[in-house]
């Protein structure tokens, strides 16, 4: 599916919004949005043991009641070293966290290592974004760079991005709205069509979902 049949279609199946998604900041609509469209596609939702590392994306909250979450952040725990056995966990994700952590391949062998055989793994990160310490800043991505990390899957479901030069423009003149809720795209219409506007050349949030 091209990329003009990928927004169209993220389109046409949220034309009602979940209520998980009532506050979502701009720079995560799609993403989210995105994920959640692949879950319902490939049939695919999450179930078993499934580890969250800094935070639990709204796409997870459906299926609270059918997961046994484990909710922890870094770098509160290491994800270099996942104080976890091989093998634990039926799912994992991290949320925006792998430009944050000094050894982004390793910290994505440590999920694969801590995964079932047939487990997912979905990573969230930045292309284009100002400097934010959370403790550290250490990277920026690209496509092609989300899939090196991830060579060790055997299969790469997803490896989507959002951003364009209109969005881009648009927060370097409103750096407060990386984080402000006035950036929630049910706000502003304006920022609702720019959300779902994504130039394949300028990614600003980008994804990946992987299969051991």
């Amino acid at each position: 599916m091209n990329l003009k049949g990928f927004i169209l279609r993220l389109l046409g199946l949220y034309k009602s919004k979940p209520e998980c998604f009532a506050e979502m900041r701009l720079t995560r609509y799609l993403s989210y949005k995105d994920i959640e469209a692949w879950m319902i596609d490939s049939k695919k939702t999450p179930c078993g043991k499934t580890l969250c590392i800094s935070g639990t994306p709204p796409y997870l909250h459906k299926y609270s009641k059918q997961i046994q979450l484990v909710e922890t952040a870094y770098p509160s725990i290491d994800i270099h070293h996942l104080p976890y056995p091989d093998q634990s966990f039926d799912w994992v994700v991290s949320d925006q966290v792998l430009e944050h952590v000094a050894d982004p391949k390793k910290a994505s062998e440590e999920c694969w290592r801590v995964l079932k055989p047939g487990g997912i793994a979905i990573h969230s990160t930045v292309g284009f974004c100002q400097d934010h310490k959370d403790p550290k800043d250490h990277w920026r991505f690209m496509p092609d760079g989300l899939r090196e990390l991830c060579k060790k899957y055997s299969k790469i479901h997803r490896c989507h991005h959002w951003g364009s030069p209109r969005a881009i423009r648009y927060l370097l003149d409103h750096p407060e709205l990386w984080k402000d809720p006035n950036s929630y795209v049910d706000n502003n219409p304006s920022l609702m069509e720019m959300a779902c506007d994504s130039d394949p050349i300028w990614p600003i949030t980008l994804w990946i979902i992987a299969e051991k």
